[in-house]
């Protein structure tokens, strides 16, 4: 079909090959050869009225109407998932590059109807967003339901059986063991390792972050989807739910290739058959009507780019966010977009940043606590100005009470960090439950568990309101903060004495 058209092509890229020009090197030529097969593919597709065409100059006749068809065929390849968008926009390219070259040379050669613009690919589909990870439970079924059919395929000569069982195989090491869904179907005899009773997988990743062409060696440990424990993973293929299980079945396979073909190459594959993107709809199709379902009871696809991950979610979650365990070969900005950005994780982070936070605040309160009696040895008062971060000579003060306000020791009244510098300090007297200037003493506390005990009862006379703004911060440090980091049988004798104590209020707490 179009034998004019594709010989017109071909002399194009001739001509546009060469040093300085469009294609430079050998490869590229045959890079754009080969990109634009899909397109000569797709006309013979499309064009089935045309078959029995004499060839001739009016082959190489386009309409623009018909490339616009492309394009949006391509597209819709991509957003299907049957080729990745940079694949379909290299699709795209390549032939309306060299369409271009015709038009350029004679602009009558494609027709009379074209324009510059006919010529641009249109845009690239964006297919490099974060690939959802499946959920701890739906991760579960799928494990569940791919071992039953290793179970039930495993001694099978079926061929039809035996892709089905590679792909449920693919599945299970993807989801546990995190391999990039690129370096899965390459894996040979000669990347297994064995370890005692465990499998070890080394391969090369051929991408990552040092630029083109980079290649990177890797080992993982099927026994704990590649965290160094003591675990033990059964590699004699009876546990299918288990990477090791998977891998050992499919090395056993190998090695019955070997033994037919008469030969002992540990270059034999692991993988017989393509693990592409329709094979995985149609494995899908299989599982869901075997009632595979979603964590909504809905259908739930299989798709390749969401094993990797589903598993480096659930192992960030299960290491509790600690990313120094991680030793991933991807820069910050991809670990970050592909996957830490996703709904399922989010919860955990945004939790992670309030335990931080409080932890900071807490951090931050401790230094403000001296917790000594008032006899303290120097060891003990160098000590705690070490952990306050204070000077010596401020907790002794502290501790002898020559400046005690009423909740606590003020390091410098005239110098408050809420007041210009030499005034004295204009907050409220319980302000200095949250204030950094502010050393909390023994001496402190029946002081401030009598200044408690009294907003609590005005929390029964106030609104909720207005005791929330007057109060609510200070009780809530008293309470949360505070008490906790004295002693237990200090806060008893403190309590025993502010009950004792006739209180003194000031004069705004009576009112």
């Amino acid at each position: 079909m179009r034998p004019a058209l594709g010989r017109a092509m071909l002399d194009a890229v001739h001509r546009m090959s060469g040093p300085g020009k469009a294609i430079a090197t050998g490869s590229t030529a045959l890079a754009y050869q080969t990109q634009s097969k899909p397109f000569f593919l797709w006309l013979a597709e499309t064009e089935k009225d045309a078959r029995g065409q004499e060839p001739g100059k009016e082959d190489t006749i386009l309409d623009p109407q018909i490339v616009e068809d492309f394009r949006i065929a391509m597209d819709l390849r991509a957003t299907l998932g049957e080729v990745t968008g940079t694949t379909a926009y290299a699709y795209k390219a390549a032939p309306l590059r060299i369409l271009r070259q015709l038009y350029l040379e004679d602009a009558a050669v494609l027709g009379p109807s074209w324009r510059d613009e006919d010529f641009l690919p249109g845009e690239r589909i964006d297919d490099t967003k974060p690939n959802a990870p499946y959920s701890l439970a739906e991760s579960q079924r799928i494990i569940s339901a791919c071992a039953a059919i290793l179970h039930r395929t495993h001694d099978s000569g079926d061929p039809g059986d035996r892709a089905v069982m590679e792909i449920a195989a693919f599945v299970i090491i993807g989801l546990k063991l995190g391999i990039e869904p690129e370096c899965l179907p390459v894996l040979t005899l000669a990347n297994l390792r064995p370890d005692g009773r465990r499998i070890k997988v080394r391969y090369i990743k051929r991408r990552g972050g040092g630029g083109n062409g980079f290649r990177k060696s890797r080992t993982t440990n099927p026994s704990d989807c590649g965290i160094d424990t003591e675990e033990e993973a059964i590699a004699d293929g009876t546990s299918f739910r288990e990477a090791a299980g998977a891998l050992a079945l499919l090395r056993d396979r190998a090695r019955e290739r070997q033994d037919q073909d008469g030969g002992a190459d540990d270059a034999t594959p692991l993988f017989t058959f393509h693990c592409a993107a329709d094979a995985f709809r149609a494995f899908s199709d299989h599982l869901n009507e075997s009632g595979l379902r979603d964590d909504h009871g809905g259908r739930l696809p299989i798709v390749r780019n969401r094993l990797r991950p589903t598993w480096r979610t659930q192992r960030t979650i299960r290491h509790g966010g600690r990313l120094s365990i991680d030793r991933s070969d991807n820069s910050a900005d991809v670990r970050a977009k592909h996957y830490l950005d996703n709904d399922r994780i989010r919860p955990f982070l945004e939790n992670a940043v309030l335990d931080a936070q409080a932890q900071a605040w807490n951090h931050a309160l401790s230094r403000r606590i001296v917790d000594l009696p008032n006899d303290a040895s120097d060891d003990q008062v160098s000590a705690a100005a070490q952990k306050a971060e204070v000077a010596e000579n401020d907790i002794a003060t502290a501790l002898s009470g020559e400046q005690d306000l009423w909740l606590a020791s003020c390091r410098d009244f005239t110098n408050s960090p809420f007041d210009k510098p030499g005034t004295p300090c204009s907050k409220a007297f319980f302000g200095c439950v949250v204030c950094p200037n502010a050393l909390i003493t023994r001496r402190s506390l029946p002081a401030i568990l009598g200044f408690r005990a009294h907003v609590e009862r005005r929390r029964d006379e106030m609104g909720s309101p207005e005791w929330e703004a007057l109060y609510g911060a200070a009780w809530r440090e008293i309470t949360h903060a505070i008490l906790p980091q004295f002693d237990q049988r200090t806060v008893a004798e403190a309590e025993t004495i502010a009950r004792g104590l006739d209180m003194h209020l000031p004069p705004e707490m009576l009112q």
